[in-house]
């Protein structure tokens, strides 16, 4: 007996269902590009307590509890040494718009890009 493949054949709604994806996403990158603010603070919580907030306008360097290294340059914010294993705040890309946020789970740290106080 011979197997037989099955051939796949791309059909019109395949394409349009693909196009649809793709353009919504789009949109949503855009709007969220254009209409989303830069933040004018960065917050510092650790264990759901406030343990600092810092301006983005002013490059600093600060040195967290636990030992993580919190760098604020060119009005970004990025964690530039972290004392655990996995590094996934260290590798995350900086922030600086308006709700953005780097995690340290094993530490329980939460950096967030925030308006300011009025």
């Amino acid at each position: 007996m011979s197997v037989q493949k099955a051939q796949r054949k791309v059909k019109a709604g395949d394409i349009i269902l693909l196009a649809v994806v793709l353009c919504s996403a789009a949109v949503l990158f855009l709007f969220l590009l254009l209409f989303t603010s830069h933040g004018a603070e960065v917050v510092v919580s650790m264990d759901g307590a406030e343990i600092g907030r810092y301006a983005l306008d002013q490059d600093t360097q600060v040195t967290l509890p636990e030992g993580h290294i919190l760098v604020i340059r060119d009005g970004e914010a990025s964690v530039s040494y972290a004392p655990c294993r996995d590094q996934i705040c260290v590798n995350h890309i900086s922030i600086s718009r308006s709700g953005e946020t780097i995690v340290c789970l094993p530490y329980r740290l939460v950096i967030t890009v925030e308006e300011g106080s009025a």
